[in-house]
């Protein structure tokens, strides 16, 4: 066996009008002041709001509705002084990725009593004076941004990244009442990304005995209710959020790989957003990695297709199996909500390529990518994209 290490300090808690839950939650921490960051997206859902407005002894001191973009130094500040003024003593967030992140800074801000975050740059370990309570309600389906001890914000014209265990909220509420209003085409483009980031979780480097359980039930759920959430049926849109937290766990103890890197640098270079973008390099580069990872793929169709698929397929094929399967899957969901699969439908130029590869080369999760990939490797993955 193996060495391994696995954290999760996150306390999930899920299932109908589970949102209830949260100011009782937040009680025990020692809280009774809410400052809600919501993003502007719809705003404060109101389930949160009518769970606080029942609850007694905390309420919503103050309340901020701001941009789905990551924020910079002057905005988390903002927000330091509207929490102090308003003698707030924890934070609630429900939204995206964006305001996510957005809350996370801010904690990270108040816990440390540090007011300029580019200061936290470098820091192996950011330490805490004391704790702010923080709590994650994702109303918008994401990736597991609420999950992770990755805080990302705008420093210039740079996004930068900043790893902390204050970042990681203290607890995670997946209700679907406050997940209702995704749009369609929202929700598939998060049911991609949650997928490929499970299954990049599950194959990379770093990958472990406990990460990979929480992966590969993350990849059965989206199997098994991507379809169902699209046409708005309330447990598979709770499923779905159950499957974005079990990966953005997983993703903080073995990180993403090959896919996340393509698509990122093609944002990088060409502006397109990462989440359009991966449904355009996802199966290709799932394919390049099946030719050099087959036992792995192999044990991922039983949670693609099932136990029936799996075992009728014969050993050697389970792999390529579930790339097919995989792919069909990308196609279903894109067909239903008019995202593209090719890299020229978002209006990415060939002559953005050479770029691209030397993007990927360079990005940080092309470390966690097991099979060593060359610059040809990469180039012959975007012609298939495009």
């Amino acid at each position: 066996m193996r060495y391994g290490e696995f954290v999760n300090k996150v306390k999930v808690i899920c299932g109908t009008g589970s949102v209830d839950a949260l100011p009782t939650e937040l009680l025990r921490r020692g809280a009774h002041s809410v400052l809600l960051i919501c993003d502007n997206v719809g705003g404060a859902p109101s389930a949160i709001k009518d769970a606080f407005d029942k609850a007694g002894g905390i309420k919503i001191k103050a309340a901020y509705t701001g941009s789905t973009e990551f924020a910079d130094n002057k905005l988390i500040n903002e927000l330091y002084d509207i929490y102090t003024l308003n003698q707030c003593d924890c934070i609630v967030v429900s939204g995206g990725s964006g305001i996510t992140n957005t809350a996370k800074l801010l904690r990270m801000m108040l816990s440390t009593g540090v007011r300029n975050i580019d200061a936290l740059i470098g820091m192996d370990y950011i330490h805490s004076a004391f704790s702010v309570p923080f709590a994650a309600v994702p109303s918008v389906l994401d990736v597991g941004v609420d999950a992770t001890k990755i805080a990302v914000y705008l420093s210039g014209n740079r996004l930068i990244q900043l790893v902390s265990d204050e970042a990681t909220p203290d607890c995670c509420v997946i209700d679907s009442a406050v997940m209702k209003d995704v749009a369609k085409k929202d929700m598939g483009l998060s049911c991609i990304g949650i997928l490929s980031c499970a299954i990049s979780a599950y194959i990379g480097m770093q990958s472990g005995v406990i990460s990979d359980e929480f992966s590969l039930e993350s990849v059965k759920i989206i199997a098994d209710h991507a379809i169902a959430a699209l046409e708005g049926d309330a447990h598979a849109i709770g499923r779905v959020g159950e499957a974005a937290v079990l990966t953005g766990i997983a993703v903080s103890n073995s990180m993403v790989g090959l896919t996340a890197a393509v698509a990122s640098s093609i944002t990088s270079i060409t502006g397109v957003k990462q989440s359009e973008a991966l449904p355009c390099v996802l199966a290709h580069c799932l394919r390049w990695e099946e030719e050099r990872l087959k036992d792995k793929f192999a044990r991922l169709l039983y949670y693609v297709a099932g136990g029936e698929v799996y075992l009728s397929t014969a050993d050697k094929e389970r792999g390529d199996e579930c790339c097919n399967r995989i792919q069909s899957l990308i196609c279903d969901i894109a067909s239903r909500c008019d995202i593209s699969v090719k890299l020229s439908e978002l209006g990415v130029d060939e002559s953005a390529f050479s770029d691209i590869v030397d993007a990927v080369e360079v990005n940080g999760a092309i470390l966690s990518c097991a099979p060593h990939i060359g610059k040809s490797d990469i180039a012959v993955i975007l012609d298939k994209s495009y």
